[in-house]
């Protein structure tokens, strides 16, 4: 949301708000549910939820950012369809599949078929096929990823809104 926060600036000098101002409001700026919404359950399990749309820069970034959380630690990456790219579906879902491979993305998951473009292009940038698992159905996403995360995994749950892997996250509640 960087860009985003100085394309905001940039706006508003240009209005003629100064930067101490912009900041103050920044830092009062609130994130949409399902946009970068973190908590930490129960289980010690620190979620991330980047639910509510995506495209593939900002699954890149999201994953950018999760890796940044899980430090040295383990994260899990949840994944559906980036929708409505056209022509240029599987070549993004590969890339995104290739980024979660080189950035150590721990364990993978993919849910719905245009997805599973993304494991298979982790398989192929060198993931252990033990660490990746494409699966059809939210349920079944659901039921791994309680199977395998352990205390103190961060778990990022990203895609567009018909992959609906908020429930996901609020499985994990």
């Amino acid at each position: 949301m960087v860009s985003n926060a100085l394309a905001d600036v940039a706006v508003g000098r240009q209005l003629g708000i100064g930067l101490n101002e912009a900041a103050r409001a920044l830092g009062e700026a609130r994130v949409s549910r399902w946009r970068m919404e973190t908590f930490t359950n129960d289980a010690g399990l620190r979620i991330l939820n980047d639910a509510y749309n995506a495209n593939p820069e900002s699954t890149a970034a999201a994953l950018r950012t999760a890796r940044w959380m899980a430090g040295d630690g383990r994260l899990l990456a949840v994944l559906g369809e980036m929708a409505e790219l056209g022509a240029i579906s599987e070549e993004e879902h590969d890339r995104i599949g290739e980024l979660s491979a080189r950035i150590r993305v721990d364990r993978l998951v993919t849910v719905g078929e245009p997805a599973r473009a993304i494991a298979r292009a982790a398989l192929r940038e060198g993931m252990s096929p033990d660490d990746v698992a494409a699966y059809d159905d939210v349920d079944e996403a659901i039921d791994h990823v309680r199977g395998t995360a352990r205390p103190g995994d961060v778990i990022l749950c990203k895609g567009s809104r018909v992959a609906g892997l908020e429930a996901v996250a609020e499985a994990l509640r």
